[in-house]
């Protein structure tokens, strides 16, 4: 979707389908699982519901955080799984973002603790748990997760192909790295759901990256533009008259040469105008 929505070519849907088809390493995770989900009523504005989980890749954790409206999601590497260390991340969401209106998690540790019912209830956010031992319930949450998972092990095979010594361990720089890869490729791509990126939603706003860059932007300008030898009258000083001259040529999008009876001078476009007579 990311690369649909900044280059087209006739056959561009179906070259993307085969080379997907083709990817070894989609293929060795991309298992297909039916899973019956029981629908959750629909957000009608960001931060409306969010949704929590942790999991694990490689011996390492993750805490994940998703809203439901902009499907926007957060994954952060944890060293603990404490109530606290949720908290502290949490906090750190919320402070950018405002305070959600719920809360959504699993029924295990640390969501179900004291400290962070007490954080909710301080802050107004309704924290609801899914029944245990049924993962499902917390729908979005599981969908986000196999999302950030199949994908950062994705670019971890592709780094194992590229670095064969890391054949079993997964480097804390290379986890934080692909990590931050993986949320700028998602954040930036448009969903099936809302047809725009998950950072468009939330922020009304899209970031660059270097695919948008590909595409040309033309800014609208309301700076005056004069021909070479035009004739132009330009006021040099603000208690002087404008003087007539002509245009040699451009310096630049906002200053051009001109000569005024021989003499040369660069005036700002802003002191000049047409001459008319």
């Amino acid at each position: 979707m990311l690369a649909r929505s900044s280059v087209w070519w006739p056959s561009v849907n179906e070259d993307f389908e085969s080379r997907c088809q083709l990817c070894q390493p989609c293929s060795l995770v991309n298992f297909k699982r039916s899973h019956d989900y029981v629908p959750w009523p629909e957000a009608k504005e960001p931060m409306q519901r969010v949704h929590v989980d942790f999991y694990t890749f490689k011996g390492i954790h993750f805490f994940l955080f998703a809203d439901s409206f902009s499907k926007w999601i957060h994954v952060q590497r944890m060293v603990r799984t404490t109530a606290a260390d949720v908290i502290s991340v949490l906090s750190t969401i919320f402070a950018i973002w405002g305070d959600p209106q719920t809360l959504e998690s699993d029924n295990g540790p640390p969501f179900d603790s004291f400290d962070l019912i007490d954080f909710c209830t301080a802050r107004d956010i309704i924290l609801t748990h899914s029944p245990a031992y049924h993962p499902e319930s917390n729908g979005f949450a599981q969908r986000s997760v196999q999302i950030a998972k199949k994908s950062i092990e994705n670019m971890f095979l592709e780094f194992q192909a590229i670095d064969p010594t890391h054949l079993q361990v997964f480097p804390i720089d290379v986890c934080d790295k692909l990590v931050n890869k993986f949320l700028s490729t998602y954040r930036n791509t448009p969903t099936t759901t809302t047809l725009r990126s998950p950072n468009d939603v939330l922020l009304n706003f899209k970031p660059n990256s270097s695919l948008s860059r590909v595409l040309p932007k033309v800014l609208k300008s309301n700076v005056q533009k004069f021909r070479d030898g035009e004739a132009v009258l330009v006021k040099l000083q603000k208690r002087s008259p404008p003087i007539k001259g002509y245009v040699v040529r451009s310096l630049g999008p906002i200053r051009y040469l001109a000569s005024f009876e021989g003499v040369i001078r660069g005036p700002h476009t802003n002191q000049m105008e047409r001459c008319l007579h």
